[in-house]
């Protein structure tokens, strides 16, 4: 584990939008434990803005778990 901790809102931004992207992410609460590990700490209020700023929605896979998502960038 490399430590990270020092990004900026930009750079944690790109990693959550990673880490959705490879799937998995829950909950708030799962993203700030998936950036722990990544040597981010983070706060789940600043999580909850994160992914308010990416336009992240939770929506239910073919399981029926809930994941989050981020809408494909156009243009």
């Amino acid at each position: 584990m490399s430590v990270k901790s020092v990004l900026n809102s930009n750079q944690r931004r790109s990693l959550i939008a990673k880490l959705i992207r490879q799937g998995g992410v829950e909950s708030q609460s799962h993203l700030v434990k998936l950036l722990a590990r990544e040597g981010v700490k983070v706060t789940q209020a600043t999580a909850s803005r994160d992914l308010e700023d990416l336009g992240a929605t939770r929506v239910r896979d073919a399981s029926g778990e809930f994941q989050y998502v981020i809408p494909e960038e156009t243009g």
